[in-house]
């Protein structure tokens, strides 16, 4: 084998190496289960969230920041969305705890989007091929929007946007400002009865006391506008009482009916419920980071080893050896974090993210240390000869 076919396989072992072996799709999972009432029971939609329905029911209550640098942690101010139906039309009645109303942006002048405001989601054949949005201010302007995508790519569906049937009201308190919905299930493509399952956001954007944006689920660059993100809506059968508890296995194989190559994270206190085709198991914040942990620590190693035997001088070693030096660092720096800090679910996400990038940087410049040895190792130095006159 000839010097170059001996680097380019090595480069081709390392390659393998750093990109691993096939896992399993790791997806978090929010469900809400929406109560059956009877049609007579209905709420009028004012804002006022005074009928009897809406009292002492389980509430969408843990929007967490999607921006910011506590992204993840519970936003400041509680908001909480419930959710009922009447077998025809969703109900939502949600309120937003806010200590100073003075201070909300509340601009008849400005978008609805632009003043304190919601923003709900739908995917309603959950199917990730429909994405129904809308957005009520806390003045009660409202805006919408339906996208859908039958393979040719996403489309504004303009006709449903003047034909959608749905109504919403606000309403202000002393320390909070409410906001009540209606949405006819036939309009925006979805039939609430027993058993069906509906994709589902809710999102709030504090303005003007807080500048704070939160929202039920979100992952990556789309933040709450990415789908694979969202809860989900399970329809309780008629009389079925719900009660505000864990998530059970039965309300899982309603949403997945199939768990091949999916790890299901359900959040609870202090970890996740994890779902597989093996079964359920509760995991804690700091057993689910250990092996992670571990990992990172053994990478260090070997790249303290790779150094101490590189095998390369001069400035090329000099490079490398301050590459590593910072890696090094950067590393310390996130392990003494991830055994001083107090895990809760946002500083997990924070966490796991973290050690992925510096894990990459870290298997980057380990490679180019092995690579430069290797190189070295085939195609060492000559030596230098003296030369007659």
């Amino acid at each position: 084998m000839n010097r170059f076919s001996l680097v380019v396989s090595a480069l081709w072992v390392l390659v393998s190496t750093i990109v691993g072996g096939d896992e399993l799709r790791t997806e978090r999972c929010l469900v809400y289960t929406v109560e059956r009432i009877a049609p007579e029971a209905a709420p009028r939609v004012d804002g006022k969230l005074n009928e009897a329905v809406w009292g002492d029911r389980p509430a969408i209550d843990t929007l967490r920041n999607f921006l910011g640098e506590r992204v993840g942690d519970f936003a400041s101010q509680k908001s909480a969305f419930t959710i009922l139906t009447d077998g025809a039309n969703l109900y939502i009645g949600a309120v937003f705890h806010e200590p100073e109303m003075k201070k909300i942006q509340a601009n008849p002048a400005l978008p609805p989007y632009s003043n304190d405001c919601i923003e709900v989601y739908f995917d309603p054949r959950h199917d990730g091929t429909r994405k129904i949005q809308f957005v009520i201010d806390c003045i009660g302007q409202k805006w919408r929007r339906k996208h859908f995508n039958d393979g040719y790519g996403w489309v504004t569906d303009s006709a449903w946007e003047v034909l959608a049937d749905w109504e919403a009201r606000t309403s202000w308190g002393d320390n909070a400002w409410y906001v009540e919905i209606r949405v006819n299930g036939t309009a925006f493509g979805f039939d609430p009865q027993p058993g069906e399952v509906v994709g589902f956001n809710v999102c709030r954007f504090r303005l003007g006391a807080g500048n704070e944006f939160s929202a039920w689920g979100f992952e990556g660059s789309g933040r709450q506008k990415n789908m694979a993100a969202w809860g989900h809506l399970l329809f309780a059968k008629p009389g079925e009482s719900v009660a505000d508890g864990a998530v059970t296995s039965r309300e899982i194989e309603q949403i997945y009916p199939d768990l091949s190559g999916l790890r299901v994270q359900v959040p609870i206190a202090g970890g996740f419920q994890i779902y597989t085709t093996d079964g359920m198991e509760e995991r804690t914040f700091g057993e689910l980071l250990a092996p992670l942990v571990a990992e990172l620590r053994a990478l260090l190693q070997e790249g303290e080893t790779v150094l101490a035997n590189l095998g390369v001088k001069g400035k090329r070693r000099e490079s490398l050896a301050g590459a590593f030096a910072a890696g090094r660092e950067k590393t310390r720096e996130l392990l003494s974090t991830v055994e001083s800090v107090k895990l809760t679910c946002g500083a997990y996400d924070r966490l796991v993210a973290a050690i992925a990038t510096n894990r990459k940087g870290l298997e980057n410049t380990i490679g180019q240390m092995k690579l430069a040895r290797l190189v070295a190792r085939v195609n060492p130095t000559p030596k230098t000869t003296g030369t007659k006159q």
